[in-house]
């Protein structure tokens, strides 16, 4: 980016700049390389951030029959979420523009200076798609990539439900969403075909791609969403967990759609990044689903497994009475028995009451006491 000598800042003006208010870097992709420019940091007021997530959020879920508020969470949730979020409001004066080329010549009576060449590149970035790197989408065909998950999806599953496996489903499942009638096995087949050949997504992409999948009515589509987590998770970023998944476990929830996107995205990524700090926010929300996704987190870590950590989540939530919590705390227990049973029994010793946990924590000390090697990552129905 040009900057004129009399507008340029020092090294040591940058770094003091920086320590002041912050400041990020706007990156643009050129022919010549990258260019980056500082943008300040200027929303910091409490009040004045949630009033624009509420507006962003009213803005894309407005479009929805059943559009969904911030004020629909609890304020201590929505507290959390917004350490999470930094706005940028950068002061707009006015609006400049460059032509590229032979334009530009014909506009300047006199040789670019040295430090300009580079600003036809710049400009050609702006205002066309600059491909990426081969296989991945960029910002500029995102949509194109998400609709194309959608579309193949939509096209995988036409006229493949069957109307009886569909009620049962739904009634099993609590009528939490509609079903198309297709089973795990057949719906797996089915995206495989459809999606092969896609291209490697961003970790923002592939982020917007589930959720769109996650905004249909039908659980197939649910399921299909984390099956995509599943092919992709290697796109995924140290942000995603944060900015994609919180959202996708508190979408349509149930224990079906947040058990799978814990295997397909949470406990890769928590294993691939440091996002304790993530964790204790779930921990913490008051929502049980994100409590459920905490407490689970390390599911197939086998010797990996950070023990103590696990029962600490475990010990924080023992006295919670509702069920799918204390659920997650039997399996996360019966997990442990499979690496350190001695710890989970020194656990129980100082922990009753919660009968559903001791349940599944005891079945995890007989099974030890047998021997049994079979594997942390299977599990049975829900009940």
């Amino acid at each position: 980016m040009y900057v004129p000598r009399h507008f340029e800042m020092s090294d040591d003006d940058a770094a003091t700049l920086a320590g002041m208010v912050g400041v990020g870097h706007l990156v643009t992709s050129t022919d010549a390389g990258l260019d980056s420019s500082f943008v300040p940091f200027l929303v910091d007021d409490h009040d004045r951030l949630i009033d624009l997530v509420t507006r962003l959020t009213n803005l894309h879920e407005g479009r929805r029959e059943a559009p969904w508020a911030v004020s629909d969470a609890p304020a201590e949730f929505i507290d959390g979420q917004l350490k999470a979020i930094v706005g940028i409001e950068p002061p707009h004066t006015s609006n400049l523009f460059d032509f590229p080329s032979s334009t530009t010549e014909s506009r300047t009576s006199s040789p670019p200076h040295p430090s300009t060449r580079g600003t036809e590149q710049t400009s050609r970035s702006v205002m066309t798609a600059t491909p990426n790197r081969a296989g991945s989408a960029g910002p500029t065909d995102s949509r194109a990539w998400v609709d194309e998950v959608v579309r193949r999806t939509d096209a995988a599953f036409a006229d493949q439900g069957d109307a009886t496996r569909a009620e049962g489903a739904e009634r099993y499942m609590k009528h939490v969403a509609p079903f198309l009638g297709i089973d795990t096995p057949e719906r797996r087949r089915l995206l495989r075909a459809a999606w092969r050949g896609l291209s490697t997504p961003t970790s923002d992409v592939l982020g917007r791609a589930a959720a769109a999948l996650m905004a249909r009515r039908e659980r197939e589509y649910h399921y299909a969403a984390y099956d995509l987590l599943a092919q992709f998770i290697d796109a995924a970023d140290e942000q995603f967990l944060r900015r994609w998944v919180t959202q996708l476990l508190t979408t349509t929830p149930w224990w079906d759609t947040v058990d799978g996107i814990g295997t397909a995205a949470v406990s890769p990524l928590c294993r691939r990044f440091d996002s304790a700090a993530t964790i204790d926010e779930w921990s913490e929300s008051g929502d049980r689903w994100l409590v459920r996704a905490a407490i689970q987190h390390q599911r197939g870590w086998r010797r990996s497994t950070d023990v103590e950590r696990v029962l600490g989540l475990c010990h924080r939530h023992w006295v919670e009475r509702e069920f799918f919590i204390a659920k997650a705390i039997g399996w996360a227990l019966r997990d442990l028995t499979r690496i350190e049973p001695d710890a989970v029994r020194r656990f129980l010793t100082d922990h009753r009451g919660n009968a559903v946990a001791e349940r599944e924590a005891m079945r995890g000390l007989t099974r030890a006491a047998r021997g049994s090697t079979s594997s942390p990552a299977s599990r049975p129905q829900e009940r």
